[in-house]
């Protein structure tokens, strides 16, 4: 009993919390016309620390307490009393990535190479892409995300997900892959374990992304024993997602009234999605795309 005791203590002692990194933005200087530097504070460090300190509270002392953001949130996914550990995980799963592909650069991107070619592929033009992505963002009420993604044959499309839901699980059951994005400063053993467990539910149906001219489309491969009653994404997303595909987020852009009230008014989203292409970081998502067409997705 003695030793159980220990080996208690020392894992309560060793244990890992999730914090927020340094940010490498400035966040003196704002993102322009899309968010004020205050805006930025706010969304980038008090509300990703909160998310995380709240996340640190329920995971104690639960199976869940030394596992990575992202495996938090796939293992919750599948368990309804942890629901509040999933919430926090995803939504700053969520807000870390789509905060990762902005710059501050002075001038505005655009889309080149590979991606640029599979942009016009899919959507018809860069321009097409872009009245598409912004008419979702501008249509979803409430808080959430819109994401380009890509699936296991290289298809684009936008995907909708609604209050803490991601592209990394749907159904409750993880249908994505997080290449080269983590929140954690994991251990390799425990990098190396949750990542094996990560890879073990992956599987790659071979069937594309619906059409482009859906303007909310997704894929995603289900098992038979899998259940559909928690889905986060919206009906027409979900009904899409039945013959789909396992899905690669390559650029997200959050809608919640907190990214954009203070500097665009309570009405002031559309201007706010516009803003959005001026500081979209295209090298980064070139990058990701990129590496993601250089190989393929294995069991």
């Amino acid at each position: 009993m003695l030793r159980a005791g220990i080996n208690r203590a020392l894992s309560r002692s060793t244990r890992q919390f999730h914090s927020v990194p340094a940010s490498r933005l400035n966040l003196d200087k704002g993102l322009g016309g899309f968010m004020s530097p205050k805006t930025l504070q706010t969304v980038s460090q008090q509300w990703q620390e909160g998310l995380l300190n709240r996340l640190n509270d329920v995971v104690r002392d639960t199976e869940l307490e030394n596992l990575s953001v992202v495996q938090t949130v796939i293992n919750a996914a599948t368990n309804r009393q942890n629901i509040l550990a999933f919430n926090y995980a995803s939504e700053a799963l969520n807000n870390s990535f789509f905060l990762s592909n902005l710059t501050q650069a002075e001038e505005a991107q655009e889309p080149k190479g590979f991606l640029h070619s599979h942009i016009e592929k899919s959507f018809g033009s860069i321009q097409g892409f872009k009245s598409q992505f912004g008419a979702t963002a501008n249509a979803l009420t409430g808080s959430g995300y819109v994401w380009l993604v890509s699936d296991t044959s290289r298809t684009l499309g936008i995907v909708t997900t609604y209050g803490a839901g991601t592209v990394l699980v749907r159904s409750r059951q993880q249908r994505g892959l997080w290449n080269n994005f983590s929140l954690d400063k994991v251990d390799s053993g425990a990098a190396a374990s949750a990542g094996a467990a990560s890879a073990s539910t992956i599987e790659n149906s071979g069937n594309p992304l619906s059409s482009p001219t859906h303007k909310t489309h997704a894929g995603a491969h289900t098992s038979p024993q899998q259940t559909r009653e928690y889905s986060t994404l919206n009906q027409e997303s979900r009904s899409l997602a039945e013959s789909g595909d396992v899905l690669t987020p390559l650029l997200c852009l959050g809608v919640a009234e907190r990214n954009y009230m203070n500097d665009h008014g309570v009405w002031g989203r559309e201007e706010y999605i516009k803003e959005f292409w001026n500081v979209v970081d295209w090298n980064k998502v070139e990058e990701a795309f990129s590496k993601l067409i250089s190989r393929r997705v294995t069991v």
